[in-house]
């Protein structure tokens, strides 16, 4: 009898490279998500990817407001 081994990748086995994306927290429930290379995704609350119009002002839950 054959037995197929598959490594398991733990976290350890990663590299680890520090990310250089910053998120913030919005007060609707929903988070923006500023890229390294300049691009911004938002995420609804319920987690799925929201298009912001432009002129948009998204308030963050520390009460900083965000023209997009």
């Amino acid at each position: 009898m054959h037995k197929l081994i598959f490594p398991y990748l733990t976290p350890f086995s990663l590299p680890a490279c520090p990310s250089q994306d910053r998120t913030i927290a919005l007060q609707d429930g929903g988070k923006v998500v500023g890229r390294q290379d300049g691009t911004l995704v938002r995420f609804g609350a319920s987690g799925n990817l929201v298009a912001p119009g432009d002129g948009t002002t998204l308030a963050a839950k520390d009460g900083t407001q965000y023209m997009v």
